[in-house]
């Protein structure tokens, strides 16, 4: 919670959710509901500016595909790991089930906080994904 100190007003920062997948209609149907839940996003197909804005964003939420053709979502992980990122991460695919837990898993293992959904997921699946008791909160 912010303050402006001549106004007294307070300001709550929206939460900031940054994801990455190759798939454009993944990205834009993302965007366009948490857009609608109030959060702030910054959406990419490319794994270097999801890796720049993995620090200058400072998300509360990140959400990433697994299986992508430039680097995969292990790689990713392990960036992440690398540069102590504690932000919640949801992985997402729809490749099998098993593997995206595997995956999971490693990030775990890793030291991240990392859960699995599979694929497809429609408007309101990611509305109930990110408004459950696990949205994070900006600000308080």
């Amino acid at each position: 919670m912010l303050r402006d100190q001549g106004t007294d007003a307070v300001f709550v920062s929206r939460p900031r959710l940054l994801a990455i997948d190759d798939l454009q209609t993944v990205l834009t149907t993302l965007k366009k509901v948490a857009d609608e839940l109030g959060y702030q996003v910054e959406a990419t197909q490319d794994p270097e500016k999801f890796k720049d804005l993995t620090t200058s964003f400072m998300p509360d939420l990140i959400l990433m595909d697994v299986i992508m053709p430039e680097q995969d979502g292990l790689e990713l992980l392990r960036h992440l790991a690398s540069n102590e990122i504690s932000t919640p991460i949801i992985l997402i695919s729809d490749y099998d089930e098993q593997l995206i837990n595997t995956v999971a898993k490693i990030g775990s293992a890793l030291g991240l906080n990392v859960r699995a959904v599979q694929k497809p997921i429609g408007p309101s699946a990611w509305r109930t994904l990110l408004t459950g008791d696990g949205r994070p909160k900006r600000g308080e």
